[in-house]
């Protein structure tokens, strides 16, 4: 694990090799209430050469909870991109 500072009170936290060789996981954390803003995974499925790809950003609603607003993820390989928003949640 490495902890890279980031402008504006953030830090990232690179997550490097945990699975397969050459695959990442990268979490950038907001430090000034603790919550996550991104998450970025870098792998691969059989070899090298099928990488795989997820963007995850984060967003706050009113109770200062935390959800996945969008979620993008690529699998060049297999010609497959899946998109999800997240989006209206309100109190009833």
């Amino acid at each position: 694990v490495s902890l890279s500072p980031q402008p504006g009170q953030r830090a990232r936290l690179i997550f490097a090799d945990y699975i397969k060789p050459g695959d990442s996981l990268t979490l950038d954390v907001d430090l000034t209430n603790n919550r996550p803003l991104e998450a970025k995974v870098s792998s691969y499925l059989d070899s090298q050469k099928e990488p795989v790809m997820l963007d995850v950003r984060f967003s706050m609603l009113d109770n200062n909870a935390t959800y996945a607003s969008t979620s993008v993820l690529e699998a060049r390989g297999k010609n497959l991109t899946v998109n999800v928003q997240n989006s209206g949640y309100r109190r009833r």
